[in-house]
């Protein structure tokens, strides 16, 4: 789609951003802009160059191909360059897994040539990826269609998920496997209770992000004390052709 100057204007006001490291790009009226079906973007999310994601605020996708549309993220998750959502699927049960004997392409454009018998029943489309909250995901990734990738969740550079991630869980190889916890139970309990996420940073800059059991002590207090206050970020989404704010 072309870029509004109205939505254009909208994105730069929520600062919803395309990635450039640690300059700041603003995406530019009139631009050519793909960008995902049923969009739910958050402000502060920073996108890839030519691309409007679903992504939770202060979550970033530094570079990425059309596949990665598909794929859904909540919020202060870093995604590197050439992460991949693959949701293909082939109907390896049956006699040939070529897309001749079943596409809707030879059905149309070849009929006199494609007389299979017997049309295989599988699922075309394996669907989108789900990503919870701060989640890193490292370059050149490759993930299979329908999975889910926990919240605090690292999963390595190079690596191909063909299963769900539990949340606070570091994974890598190919297929990716657990690597090692990212902390003991007990600690990633305490932050998923935490749902840190959901608070607005301001209130975050007194505690040590570097001692878990600290940090979830002096949350637990804030809100004790009413000084915790929700992260609200606006919201856009697309109506139409056009992107909009979503309504409270």
């Amino acid at each position: 789609m072309k870029l509004s100057f109205k939505a254009a204007k909208l994105l730069d006001d929520c600062r919803i951003e395309p990635f450039d490291g640690p300059t700041r790009r603003r995406f530019r009226a009139m631009a050519d802009l793909q960008v995902a079906r049923n969009l739910q973007c958050e402000a502060f999310s920073r996108h890839p160059p030519g691309f409007l994601m679903s992504l939770g605020a202060f979550s970033y996708v530094s570079g990425a191909t059309r596949d990665m549309l598909k794929l859904r993220a909540g919020r202060f998750c870093s995604i590197a360059r050439g992460v991949n959502v693959v949701s293909g699927n082939h109907p390896v049960a049956a006699v040939s897994t070529s897309p001749f004997f079943y596409g809707h392409y030879h059905a149309r454009h070849l009929p006199e040539v494609v007389n299979a018998v017997g049309k295989p029943d599988f699922t075309r489309d394996l669907g989108g990826v789900r990503v919870g909250d701060d989640v890193w995901i490292g370059g050149y990734c490759v993930l299979k269609g329908g999975i889910r990738i926990g919240t605090g969740a690292v999963v390595a550079a190079g690596s191909v998920v063909v299963r769900d991630v539990d949340p606070y869980t570091i994974v890598g190889g190919n297929p990716a496997r657990v690597i090692r916890p990212r902390f003991d139970p007990e600690q990633a309990a305490r932050l998923l209770d935490s749902a840190w996420w959901q608070v607005d940073p301001k209130c975050l800059r007194g505690l040590d992000m570097t001692d878990i059991n600290a940090f979830c002590d002096g949350l637990a207090a804030l809100r004790a004390r009413g000084e915790a206050a929700d992260l609200t970020p606006a919201r856009v989404t697309l109506a139409g052709d056009e992107i909009v704010l979503q309504p409270d």
